[in-house]
């Protein structure tokens, strides 16, 4: 199995997952400050013609507030348990192989070489992929089936049970 640059990104983004749990957290602090510092009071406010109330609405403006507060914090939520199978893979490995590949992918370059080591990393990100996307109830990840002629039949009933065929 040869990895592309694609699948070595994600490889690179499963090391990186603490700067976007830190950059999910701080939008989420942004956010609480805008909506914290809006007025919620009810003020009169004049046209020219008429004077009229404005008021704080609930509807438009908590609801979609808790919507994305919720959604980010329940990505930070996959985020950890993504790192935490990571951790408990990289602590099954020698303490050579894990310090290489900590240093191998925490760079900002993709390493231009790939080794048994690196590709049995991406089968390990992929289990984790799927027992996340079968945690949180997400539709599984059909883009690692790979069909051939010879067992067509197979591969097809495969991809059918993936599909809930």
């Amino acid at each position: 199995m040869e990895l592309n640059e694609i699948e070595q990104e994600e490889i690179q983004a499963y090391f990186n997952i603490d700067n976007r749990i830190s950059n999910i957290e701080y939008r989420i602090e942004q956010l609480r400050k805008m909506f914290y510092d809006q007025t919620m009071a009810t003020r009169t406010e004049c046209d020219g013609l008429d004077i009229y109330s404005v008021g704080f609405s609930p509807d438009r403006n908590v609801v979609p507030y808790l919507d994305v507060v919720l959604s980010r914090e329940r990505t930070i939520e996959v985020l950890r348990k993504r790192k935490r199978y990571l951790n408990d893979y990289l602590n099954t490995l020698d303490p050579l192989d894990k310090t290489y590949l900590i240093n191998r992918y925490t760079k900002k370059k993709i390493p231009k070489t790939i080794n048994p080591l690196d590709r049995e990393l991406y089968e390990e990100i992929l289990e984790i992929n799927e027992a996340i996307n079968f945690m949180w109830d997400y539709p599984p990840d059909i883009r690692n089936v790979e069909l051939n002629n010879e067992t067509l039949e197979k591969d097809f009933d495969a991809i059918a049970t993936l599909l809930g065929v």
